[in-house]
């Protein structure tokens, strides 16, 4: 192989995003390579071509192997004087070490890569290292770090309009997005990364640029959005992108139609991902049939079809992945996303002992991703506590939820008070922060309460029937209990729109309030559009009279809900129930005639009420 043509090969391999990489064309010269390296009798042009069979290995996932000749690639450069390669090879080291699980190894050739690459003043190369550095979660607890790191790839990657550095703004996004939870920032580096490809003809990273910014949205909850991007990504007939990054991108549209309620496009979708699998390459066409199995068994269960035929698709995706973990999957997240569907697999059969196990598990693996996915993961727990009537764990697992969302909340908070500092001067920061004192300050004093309808929490609700359990509550003689749900909600959202949604459940709670108020009761909001109103003291007759009211008031509020089979207007379905004999043994058993209460309207069609009788 002559040196122009090594030349064209690094640069291929180090300047092109891992998606757009043709990973056929990298096996081609993977061997070359190594046939040109046994063979050369040149010391340096060894070196080069062990440097570029390692990048190549490192390249396609094979990080042990990609070790085994960077180390020896290493020692020659060193000897030979070859610092940038030498710098070059500290820098990827560093990485497969840490995916391999050295971490003391990676330390070393990370410090190494970070010193050699300021001296030699290789910015470019110092700017995702930085990124590398943050994306390996070496700085997981260290926000202020990763922001200073952050800047520093900015700045020096500021002014440029290379691959390299369009690179950098991508890798930025993405650590905004998914580690600082700044979509805001996000976007606007992904934008400025998307805007230098369209100006310099950078096609594929344009394309690229667009499918993150789509990814997103999905992870934003702005679905439509996404699946708009998507399908104009794959409707640009300039160069197409690589099969693997194709493939993704069915799969995120399947996974738009499965949140719109689309699900016969779904399954349209995942009949054409499989007929595209055979274009993959080998390890990729097995982890995307993982993929293809999680989404069919995600559909039957959303279909209702039988257990049996979703678990097996279940079982066959967790077999596959677990082969090649989640550091070299194509899809990220997908063991929080397989444990995930498992939990809510279990938990519709009623196996509410292997659903905690799962849901145990799922959270473990949620530790890997942040605080998102831990929120969700302890939400899951404390619903299945709560159905087991274990309040007091229940509460624990609801409090490790709230350190969670606090977390995401005292994120974004401390993003933005950085910002602000950079841009006024000591006695602005000073009453910035004593503002943010102040803020704080109202947070712990709302604590107990929903921040969109402003009625208790879900918090408080597990800590009200767990005083109630423990026989805290003595003043209470008698107990009635309204569950209320809204009828048709999801429909409603889908066509109103997220924002209408949201003014709807406001609405509706302060109808509940109102309400509720004449017999001084405490409302809860304990899930999506699921309420609970205590009538302390009061009869189940009260508690119809109560009911009465809130579909009164519903009626004459008259909230448009074209969507609905039950009325023109929106409904809500009630179950009550009352107990007046021992309240704390039993108020298990009164929160489920409630809750069958509630299920007998809802199948009968909701927009009534019902008293369970005991």
């Amino acid at each position: 192989m002559n040196p122009k043509e090594i030349e064209s090969i690094i640069s291929y391999l180090e300047d092109t995003d891992t998606e757009c990489m043709n990973l056929d064309m990298v096996l081609g010269w993977l061997r070359k390579l190594e046939n040109a390296s046994a063979a050369s009798k040149s010391a340096n042009d060894r070196v080069l071509l062990m440097y570029t069979a390692g990048l190549a290995r490192y390249r396609l996932g094979e990080y042990d192997r990609a070790i085994t000749v960077l180390e020896k690639a290493l020692r020659g450069a060193e000897s030979l004087g070859l610092l940038v390669y030498a710098a070059k090879m500290h820098c990827i080291l560093s990485v497969c070490y840490t995916l391999t699980g050295d971490i003391k190894k990676a330390g070393r050739h990370s410090e190494t890569a970070l010193r050699e690459f300021g001296r030699l003043r290789l910015f470019d190369e110092l700017s995702l290292h930085y990124i590398h550095i943050i994306q390996l979660g070496r700085l997981a607890n260290e926000k202020d770090e990763v922001l200073e790191y952050l800047r520093r790839a900015e700045y020096f990657s500021h002014g440029h309009t290379t691959s390299k550095s369009v690179c950098v703004l991508f890798g930025i996004a993405q650590i905004y997005n998914n580690i600082l939870y700044d979509n805001i920032k996000g976007t606007k580096y992904l934008t400025r990364g998307i805007e230098i490809c369209r100006m310099n003809g950078m096609v594929l990273m344009e394309k690229l640029g667009m499918k993150r910014l789509a990814d997103t949205y999905l992870m934003m909850e702005r679905y439509s959005d996404a699946a708009d991007v998507y399908c104009r990504i794959i409707g640009d007939e300039r160069k197409r992108l690589p099969d693997s990054v194709c493939t993704s991108v069915r799969v995120s549209l399947v996974f738009c139609d499965f949140q719109l309620g689309r699900l016969i496009s779904a399954e349209k979708r995942i009949t054409e991902l499989e007929e595209f699998l055979p274009r993959l390459w080998e390890k990729e066409r097995k982890q995307f049939t993982a993929v293809a199995c999680y989404l069919k068994a995600r559909l039957a269960l959303i279909r209702d079809d039988t257990f049996e035929e979703a678990e097996e698709f279940l079982k066959k995706a967790l077999a596959i992945f677990e082969k090649y973990g989640r550091y070299d999957f194509p899809v990220p997240e997908f063991d929080y996303m397989l444990y995930s569907l498992q939990a809510s697999m279990l938990l519709r059969q009623g196996r509410l002992g292997g659903a905690e196990r799962a849901c145990k598990k799922l959270a473990e693996t949620a530790d890997h991703y942040g605080a998102r996915c831990r929120r969700d993961a302890y939400a899951r727990l404390s619903m299945i506590a709560e159905l087991r009537g274990d309040y007091e764990a229940a509460c624990h697992y609801a409090h490790m939820e709230d350190e969670a969302i606090d977390a995401i909340e005292a994120g974004n908070l401390a993003l933005r008070f950085e910002q602000l500092c950079g841009k006024f001067f000591d006695t602005m920061r000073s009453r910035e922060i004593t503002g943010l004192k102040k803020e704080n300050q109202t947070l712990k004093k709302n604590i107990d309460m929903d921040a969109l309808t402003q009625v208790y929490n879900k918090k408080y609700y597990l800590r009200y029937l767990r005083r109630i359990h423990e026989g805290d509550r003595k003043d209470i003689h008698q107990l009635t209990v309204l569950m209320v749900d809204i009828d048709h909600f999801k429909e409603y959202n889908d066509y109103y729109g997220h924002t209408d949604g949201d003014k709807c459940l406001r609405r509706v709670a302060e109808i509940l309030t109102n309400a509720a108020d004449l017999f001084g009761a405490y409302v809860m909001r304990y899930g999506g559009e699921e309420f609970a109103i205590f009538l302390e003291n009061f009869t189940e007759k009260d508690g119809e009279e109560t009911a009465r009211l809130i579909m009164d008031e519903l009626a004459e509020a008259h909230i448009p809900h074209e969507t609905s089979p039950v009325a023109d207007h929106l409904t809500v379905s009630i179950g009550i129930a009352s107990e007046r004999r021992n309240i704390p043994r039993e108020i298990n058993a009164l929160m489920e005639r409630a809750d069958e209460a509630l299920y007998e309207v809802k199948r009968s069609g909701g927009n009534m009420f019902r008293a369970m009788q005991w």
